[in-house]
């Protein structure tokens, strides 16, 4: 995934779009197959044979609602994994973090430039998930987290371009420490 930060009038943008795991997107196709298939189908037809004989429908709504509420679920990881993306629009004053799913904004923060501290690349556990990584900084004693997965190379380009656009105090200045140099795609 290469980003193509733009910048026009001081003000930077960039679009970022999630790395798609083509085994965790497979089977959650699968699965949703199987409670359509197997769950979903014959739960209607159950519900339609019990209104036929007058019988209590309790039961095949619920089936009907759980199965259903899954099947959402498990459709919303599947349309987030395929076209979810961050915009990250950056001007003199405020760092702006917009998730979006197709053209619905899901969320949207705004940070202040000034309040903005050791913007920096991080890598840490996931826990069960693994190995994370993606770009931090610290803001009114929050940790905020974007460009998850997004490879190192491209990650501390971003920064680089985001301190032209305003220059942030980086975790580099403030320890001394020098960054990896990044890694050219062979």
């Amino acid at each position: 995934m290469v980003l193509q930060p733009d910048i026009r009038n001081g003000i930077l943008s960039v679009r970022i779009r999630p790395r798609i795991n083509w085994l965790i997107l497979f089977s959650s196709l699968l699965i949703l197959l199987i409670i359509i298939g197997a769950g979903l189908l014959p739960a209607w037809e159950r519900f339609e044979a019990i209104l036929r004989s007058g019988k209590s429908i309790g039961d095949p709504i619920l089936r009907l609602l759980i199965l259903g509420a899954v099947a959402i679920v498990n459709l919303y990881a599947v349309f987030n994994m395929l076209f979810s993306s961050e915009h990250i629009v950056l001007s003199q004053t405020t760092l702006e973090i917009q998730r979006w799913l197709f053209t619905i904004n899901l969320s949207q923060r705004s940070f202040p430039n000034s309040t903005i501290e050791n913007l920096r690349y991080d890598v840490w556990g996931g826990g069960k998930a693994g190995m994370q990584n993606g770009i931090r900084f610290e803001s009114v004693g929050e940790t905020v987290t974007f460009a998850r997965q997004v490879r190192e190379s491209d990650s501390w380009d971003l920064i680089d371009k985001m301190c032209e656009v305003y220059k942030f105090p980086t975790k580099e200045e403030s320890t001394g420490i020098e960054r990896s140099p990044a890694v050219t795609d062979w």
